[in-house]
C-alpha cells in the first residue's frame, strides 16, 4: 500500500512539474518590473509577441505609456523618468516602447530623453487609470 501511494505521489509531482514547464515556456510572462518605493514599472514590447502580452496585461496597471514615432512605428527612448513634485521616482534606460506602471493616484511628470533632447509630459492618474500615447521625434540628429 505504501509503494502505491509513493508511486501516485511521484506521478502527480511529475505531472505538476511538466505543466509548470509548459506554462513557463508558453511565453505569457511579462518582463521583470523595476521597483522604486510605491512605483513598479514594466518596460517592454519591442517584439510583436511581447507587445501583445503587454497590451493584454495593460488593464491591470493605472498608467500605461506607449512610445511611437510619426507614422506609428514603436519607439524606444534612451531614458524614461517618472517624477512627482519635482522628485525623480524611477528612471528606466532604453524604455519601452510599452511601459506598464503601477503607482498611486496623483499628478506626475513623465520625461523621455531621445538622443540629446528631453521631452516632458504631465499626467494625472486617477483610480480609473490613464493611457499616454506619446509620439517622439524620429531622426533627431540627422539619423
Amino acid at each position: 500500500m505504501h509503494r502505491t501511494t509513493l508511486w501516485i505521489s511521484t506521478v502527480a509531482l511529475a505531472s505538476a512539474l511538466g505543466a509548470f514547464q509548459v506554462y513557463a515556456q508558453s511565453g505569457d510572462a511579462l518582463p521583470i518590473a523595476t521597483e522604486s518605493g510605491p512605483v513598479s514599472v514594466i518596460s517592454g514590447g519591442v517584439d510583436l509577441d511581447e507587445a501583445d502580452r503587454m497590451k493584454r496585461a495593460s488593464g491591470r496597471y493605472p498608467l500605461r505609456v506607449v512610445f511611437s514615432v510619426p507614422g506609428g512605428s514603436y519607439a524606444v527612448p534612451d531614458e524614461f523618468k517618472l517624477m512627482r513634485d519635482g522628485s525623480e521616482m524611477v528612471s528606466i534606460p532604453a524604455a519601452g516602447p510599452w511601459l506598464l506602471i503601477d503607482l498611486p493616484p496623483g499628478k506626475y511628470t513623465l520625461q523621455a530623453r531621445v538622443e540629446d533632447r528631453v521631452f516632458d509630459r504631465t499626467v494625472t492618474v486617477d483610480r480609473s487609470g490613464s493611457t499616454v500615447y506619446w509620439q517622439v521625434p524620429d531622426g533627431i540628429g540627422g539619423s
